[in-house]
């Protein structure tokens, strides 16, 4: 008999502190936005091992463009993977429609926003190669 009311009571403190998909939600939309950045801040290192090349060699310039260009690309998918990842999860959580509707724009719009920053630091990237000719 003792052995049921330990039960009960743990299965109660579990009920009582779990999250709510809510708080679940939210935490995922933030997590999202930290993961995103780490993404962004690892491509802008990958890029300042982008040199340009020491002679006035066309076809160095043109592999260093090529390298900036895949890296931006490979970035983007990894910000499109995590994208997923999050709409998985979201899928899964038992929240009301306008609220994974608001969750889900906002992770669109970070989605966007990190892409947006990797095109904007490699445009910088390449305008720096062809300044250095």
């Amino acid at each position: 008999m003792a052995l049921l009311f330990v039960g009960l009571g743990g299965y109660g403190i579990w009920w009582f502190l779990q999250p709510s998909a809510h708080a679940v939600s939210e935490r995922l939309i933030r997590d999202f936005a930290q993961i995103t950045g780490r993404e962004v801040s690892a491509f802008r290192r990958e890029l300042r091992g982008v040199r340009p090349p020491a002679k006035d060699d066309g076809e160095a310039t043109v592999a260093a463009l090529a390298a900036i260009d895949a890296r931006a690309e490979k970035a983007a998918a990894a910000v499109r993977a995590h994208t997923e990842a999050v709409r998985d999860k979201l899928a899964e959580l038992n929240i009301p429609l306008g609220t994974q509707r608001n969750r889900l724009k906002r992770l669109e719009a970070k989605e966007e926003e990190a892409k947006d920053m990797i095109a904007r630091a490699a445009e910088e990237a390449r305008a720096r190669l062809r300044d250095k000719k």
